[in-house]
């Protein structure tokens, strides 16, 4: 059996089992088995992943907020407002987590680029975001200022300084799941004492900062395009 060109899968649907690419993201996370097409499904192991192969913005707001969020689809909502009021396309969400779930179990796997709103790669798909190593900071806003990372000067409005500088709010592990055995605001819902990330930072502490427990501060949040 010879296989079809797939020039005309541009028009729709192809004939005689031959999918385009295209029509491969549509239909989610598909392996490809070989032999003209044919196609095998695992419905029960595939991770969410989308449609959209291209690059997703990550950002960091710029406005500051206390630790009680009112959880994370607080968070979610804050997100979404800013991406609004800076034009961005798309729906966000805070890359925060608590008793309903974490980035890892929320969030699009997307299979494509993370980058800032300047261009700037962040990661190459969700595999390298949650490998515990960023290309580059996330120290961008939505508006694309650059907000000051570890040792930035206190006095400047775009430095957040607690304990190092460049302090994010954050109960995020590496692996993009709820930290253990670090305090976050009752799931941030409460005031009270909290974890930071760093958005001066490209290894773990990115997410998972060293600066904890923070009580009293108003920091800003990671926001993630789905």
């Amino acid at each position: 059996m010879r296989c079809r060109s797939s020039r005309s899968d541009r028009a729709g649907p192809p004939a005689h089992g031959t999918l385009h690419a295209r029509w491969l993201s549509r239909l989610g996370w598909l392996a490809l088995a070989g032999g003209c097409g044919r196609l095998d499904f695992d419905v029960h192991t595939a991770p969410p992943g989308d449609a959209d192969l291209g690059p997703h913005l990550i950002f960091v707001t710029s406005s500051l907020h206390s630790c009680a969020l009112g959880g994370v689809t607080g968070g979610d909502a804050i997100c979404q407002a800013r991406a609004m009021a800076a034009g961005l396309p798309g729906t966000y969400m805070a890359w925060l987590a608590d008793d309903t779930g974490s980035p890892a179990t929320r969030m699009t796997h997307h299979l494509g680029v993370y980058q800032l709103v300047t261009g700037t790669v962040i990661a190459q798909g969700w595999s390298d975001l949650t490998d515990g190593n960023l290309a580059n900071q996330i120290d961008r806003t939505e508006a694309g200022v650059q907000l000051g990372g570890v040792l930035c000067d206190a006095s400047q409005p775009t430095c957040n300084f607690v304990c190092e500088g460049g302090e994010v709010w954050s109960n995020v592990d590496g692996a993009g799941n709820r930290r253990a055995g670090i305090v976050d605001c009752a799931g941030w819902t409460t005031t009270g004492n909290s974890t930071a990330g760093n958005d001066g930072k490209v290894n773990v502490e990115w997410t998972a900062g060293i600066c904890t427990p923070i009580g009293g501060a108003f920091l800003p949040i990671f926001c993630v395009q789905q």
